[in-house]
């Protein structure tokens, strides 16, 4: 038997049912337009029946609330927290490019394009008047502008890398607070959840936090299914959690609370290799990206693919120009440029290197076998060849002299060697001499290795630590036994004359004319070059000559190569053809200092390293390379400072290492120190500790990822590709520069920088200004020609102008497929291309998150119709419950005030 009440308490649960319905579609519709809010719905379940004691069946007891249920669809929210990150990444990009643009201006405004026009066009103005003081201001002026629209370009770019670099520390400090309030959230939730109740607006709030996080750094939220199986809400990012807990269980260890929630927070650290910006890194999972910061730093594209790589660094670049002729080293004292000299006689001049490895001509099918001179029969043969090795501070005057039947084989040092019974000079002579007296068994200084068939040998400087990784010079003094053993540098020599009329002034002037000179072949050729008729026609391939002052009031002659580094070294020959003739003299050109007689009577280069601020020189100063190891491949880089080098293999036959190429994808290197790869003696030090440079990505999508991508790849590529055109649009006009004549007072002046001349290619577009020497004497711009012989071809000729305007249509930028109109051009097309695509993107992002969001709101948003709807259900549904139980009360009153009454 049941209760008589029964019936009373069903329609209090009911009525509590729709009551609480009708709240909650309440409170549905007022927090229709709040954001993150899901929709909620009362579950109700049928409460258990009585069992009648007869076993005649149950009776029902009516409805009760489960619980009050947010309605989502937990797929589609990892779906569109998958795609926020994306979203964020691409909204940065598109920001950081419309910057971008907005800077360069061009086309709409006037800018770099527009003045580098202006300035090729009045260098075409100067060839047609070169005497126009007005046109050579014009030029002038246009050049200052140039650099000025540049560096306005280059400081924007750098300041707006900045700017980007502190609003990534505001985002890191946002997020670290949404984590915070997540792990708030975290434990109040837990809490409630812990008995029993529902905290769906709490809930809600996390989600959207959690969404706004995703959004920022690209973090994921775990699977419900899976992570929060024990209780946890989880938050990932590459693989750490950045949120987790707390256990819905509770914890003795805190006193019947449950746990405290684990975090990990962002951590913006300063790189000290990437002008001290900050890379994200995540809290108890820091790390350096270099190991070693006296050795290396770097900066780190977030393109650049994760990995750890070693570097070892043998050798640093001093970045220095080769320079030859010290004034202590002339045989005679000379007080005025145009003092006349009473010489006569010629010499060569060469720049360039033969390579890291070389193996020669192959002479074992020769005639005999092996022979590379074949004994003199006649009196036209030559009985004596004299060539030059050099590498590093390393020279050596090598000669092969006839005599008595046999070749005689000694350098300058006065090492010796007679062999050659026979009367043929073979290879395996000169290899033999090369490796007694430079080998391991003599200084140690050069490596050769004669082949088996003994027709070929290989050389290379040797591996100790004085000589490993330099670049071989090899040069022809007398005959031509370094061209027919095929070790012969690559680029052009020049042979200048000197007449006994010429002054330091006038040789110097020869000197710098030979650039892309015209006068190198013909009838009346004012030069005599090897290969023939082959001028020197791009900045690395030739030097510029000045004459300098000492502080005794002489005056002596300086070459200086117009390319820094190793590889473009200056060679000075002997006259005859450049080496190619029979007479091999460098008496002209030790008169000159540009070479010296050492102690043992032989003859090397004069390399000097002059300060012009006090006057002062320093006697052989050599330059250097930089030379290090990445994950086991051999580089060499003229600048401390790159993302290109030069690779080579030292177990090649033949590594000219004279192409650059990207050293590794993203990295750019700034060498600082060294830690050898190599003991001293060349093998490989078992001890040695690589530096390691770690390449990590943490934050990878996301709004602070794309603004990483945005100061890191983006900007760095394009102030890469500013310094690119500036560095060449430099070194190729002042090399055509220095060739030319001014007028009026200087008309017979040559070598005089347009630029401030630059050295390394990294940051040259910060250091780039126009010569004061030039714009404060505009009588100094070299528009004219020579006539070879150390004199302009007048003040109205404006052949040097015209070259100096060629370059607008020389292909030397990018593999020399480019021009430097079409690079710029390329440049802002670039800028255009990332523009579009960012927009492209970041719509397509957007459209796809909008779809998936209007699927998601169907399911979680607030329809006012359908909630309308529910208010109209359950109040029909209350009112119809207010009548039953109107009826059980009518009932109760009957049973409780009626029966028994009957008959009084």
């Amino acid at each position: 038997m049941y209760n008589s009440l029964y019936g009373l308490e069903m329609g209090k649960r009911a009525m509590d049912y729709f009551r609480r319905s009708i709240e909650t579609a309440g409170h549905n519709i007022s927090n229709a337009n709040t954001e993150g809010f899901s929709r909620q719905r009362v579950e109700a379940s049928t409460v258990t029946p009585l069992k009648f004691g007869d076993g005649t069946g149950t009776l029902g007891q009516g409805a009760q609330i489960s619980s009050i249920v947010r309605i989502r669809d937990a797929f589609l929210d990892a779906q569109y927290r998958d795609q926020l990150g994306s979203l964020g990444t691409w909204n940065a990009m598109l920001d950081a490019v419309n910057m971008l643009e907005m800077y360069v201006g061009e086309p709409v405004l006037k800018g770099f394009q527009y003045s580098m026009n202006a300035y090729w066009s009045n260098l075409e103005e100067l060839q047609k008047y070169p005497e126009s003081m007005p046109i050579r201001e014009a030029v002038v002026q246009s050049a200052k502008t140039m650099v000025d629209y540049l560096a306005q370009l280059r400081g924007n770019y750098d300041a707006y890398r900045t700017a980007l670099n502190d609003q990534i520390r505001t985002q890191v400090t946002t997020a670290n607070g949404l984590i915070d309030e997540i792990a708030e959230l975290n434990k109040e939730i837990a809490m409630i959840q812990a008995v029993g109740d529902n905290p769906n607006d709490l809930l809600d709030k996390r989600d959207l936090l959690a969404d706004k996080l995703c959004k920022l750094t690209g973090a994921t939220v775990g699977s419900p299914s899976i992570d929060e199986a024990d209780g946890d809400f989880k938050i990932y990012l590459g693989g750490i959690c950045l949120v987790q807990g707390p256990s819905i269980a509770y914890d003795p260890a805190t006193c019947g609370h449950p746990r405290i929630t684990n975090t990990h927070h962002l951590v913006a650290v300063m790189e000290p290799g990437n002008s001290g910006f900050f890379s994200v890194q995540i809290e108890n999972n820091l790390y350096n990206s270099i190991s070693d910061t006296s050795v290396a730093t770097a900066t780190i594209e977030q393109g650049a693919p994760a990995g750890v790589h070693d570097l070892f660094v043998e050798r640093l670049a001093d970045q220095l120009y080769w320079t030859v002729g010290g004034g202590e080293n002339r045989k005679r004292d000379i007080y005025s440029p145009s003092q006349v000299l009473g010489i006569s006689g010629t010499f060569g001049l060469q720049v360039g290197s033969a390579g890291v490895v070389r193996t020669t001509n192959d002479f074992s099918q020769k005639s005999p076998p092996g022979a590379v001179v074949l004994q003199p029969t006649t009196p036209q043969d030559l009985t004596q060849y004299r060539f030059r090795v050099a590498a590093g501070d390393f020279e050596s005057l090598i000669s092969a002299t006839y005599s008595g039947g046999v070749w005689t084989i000694e350098d300058n040092l006065g090492n010796a060697s007679a062999m050659s019974a026979d009367g043929n000079l073979t290879i395996a002579d000169i290899q033999k001499f090369l490796d007694d007296t430079y080998g391991v068994s003599g200084t140690n200084q050069l490596s050769t290795t004669l082949s088996d068939s003994g027709g070929t040998f290989t050389i290379k400087a040797s591996n100790t630590e004085e000589m490993r990784g330099h670049l071989l010079s090899i040069t022809d003094i007398q005959g031509d036994i370094a061209g027919r053993l095929g070790l012969l540098n690559s680029s052009p020599s020049v042979e200048i004359t000197v007449t006994e009329s010429d002054s330091l002034q006038t040789i110097a002037n020869k000197i710098n004319s030979a650039y892309k000179s015209p006068l190198v072949s013909g009838d009346d050729a004012a030069y005599t070059t090897n290969p023939p008729g082959t001028a020197p026609d791009s900045p690395e391939e030739w030097l510029h000559a000045s004459v300098e002052q000492l502080p005794d009031g002489s005056y002596y002659l300086v070459l200086t190569s117009n390319v820094a580094g190793e590889e473009p070294r200056i060679n000075v020959l002997s006259g005859d053809v450049c080496g190619t003739g029979a007479g091999g003299s460098l008496y002209v050109a030790e008169l000159l200092g540009l070479t010296e007689t050492n102690v043992q009577g032989g003859n090397r280069t004069s390399y000097i390293q002059v300060n012009y601020d006090n006057g002062t020189y320093e006697e052989d100063v050599y330059v250097n390379d930089a030379y290090f190891i990445l994950d086991g491949k051999h580089y060499l880089s003229s600048s401390n400072e790159l993302s290109k080098a030069r690779q080579f293999d030292p177990s090649a036959s033949v590594s000219l290492a004279d192409t650059l190429a990207v050293v590794s994808k993203g990295i750019h290197l700034q060498l600082q120190g060294i830690n050898h790869y190599f003991d001293a003696v060349g093998n490989i030090d078992p001890k040695a500790q690589a530096v390691t440079i770690t390449v990590r990505h943490p934050v990878a999508e996301g709004t602070i990822a794309g603004m990483l991508q945005a100061r890191d790849d983006l900007i760095l590529d394009f102030t890469n590709r500013l310094d690119e055109l500036v560095y060449s649009l430099v070194t190729e006009t002042n090399a055509v520069h220095y060739a030319g004549y001014g007028i009026g007072d200087s008309i017979d002046t040559t070598g005089v920088a347009f630029f401030d001349p630059i050295s390394i290619l990294a940051g040259a577009s910060k250091r780039f200004s126009v010569n004061s020497t030039v714009a404060n004497d505009v009588t100094l711009v070299a528009a004219a020609g020579g006539d070879g012989k150390g004199y302009s071809l007048g003040c109205g000729d404006g052949s040097n102008a015209m070259r100096m305007a060629q370059l607008k249509q020389s292909d030397v930028l990018s593999g020399k497929s480019m021009n430097f109109n079409e690079f710029y051009e390329q440049f802002l097309a670039d800028l255009g291309s990332a523009g579009q695509r960012a927009a492209a993107m970041a719509e397509n992002q957007l459209q796809l998150l909008e779809q998936i969001d209007s699927q998601r709101q169907s399911v979680m948003g607030v329809n006012l119709d359908e909630e309308m709807m529910n208010i109209i259900r359950f109040q029909q549904s209350l009112n119809a419950m207010a009548r039953y139980m109107t009826a059980i009360d009518d009932m109760l009153d009957r049973i409780i005030n009626g029966m028994g009454t009957g008959g009084r």
